[in-house]
């Protein structure tokens, strides 16, 4: 959702502009798009965020439907995955009609560097919260079997609200 919001802000600085180039490709493909995709990836984060905590509630109905929206948005996070570098140059274009300057070498190692930073966090985390929990592959309590819900479950619907409060926070352009 941050992305979208991100790429949505660029759009009346494309109109100020008055450049009559047309949008790279996929960029203006996810312009075209844009409600559709915004609003999907909203049904899917309150359908995942409702999920995990009714999972969290331990409700039977939540487990099937979890597994299938993880499914989902794994694929689409796949595909993300596989763009991510093709979407930055493309905001590279956008920035420099924009702005009129040009840093390759600043955004793609900011992306490069968020992605690092954001696999070494999760795992962190991760590993703190199991150790804190005196997890032990050969003796599985009750305790750790609890920590593990609240880190598969709890920490996602933590990250979703932090994700929902920035979201809601970022400037918004006025055309």
């Amino acid at each position: 959702l941050l992305q979208n919001a991100a790429m949505a802000s660029f759009l009346p600085g494309l109109t100020v502009v008055g450049n009559v180039q047309p949008l790279p490709l996929l960029t203006g493909l996810l312009m075209g798009y844009l409600p559709w995709v915004v609003g999907a990836g909203l049904v899917m984060s309150l359908a995942t965020l409702a999920c995990a905590i009714g999972l969290l509630l331990r409700l039977e109905w939540a487990r099937r439907i979890f597994i299938a929206l993880l499914v989902l948005s794994n694929a689409g996070s796949g595909m993300l995955a596989a763009t991510v570098y093709i979407m930055a140059s493309d905001a590279l274009e956008v920035q420099q009609r924009i702005h009129g300057v040009r840093d390759e070498g600043l955004f793609i190692s900011s992306v490069s560097f968020g992605l690092k930073v954001g696999i070494a966090l999760g795992s962190a985390l991760v590993a703190f919260a199991l150790g804190w929990a005196n997890y032990d592959p050969l003796h599985l309590t009750s305790s750790t079997a609890l920590a593990m819900q609240w880190v598969f479950y709890g920490m996602p619907v933590a990250i979703m609200a932090v994700q929902i409060v920035a979201l809601s926070l970022y400037p918004r352009s006025k055309p």
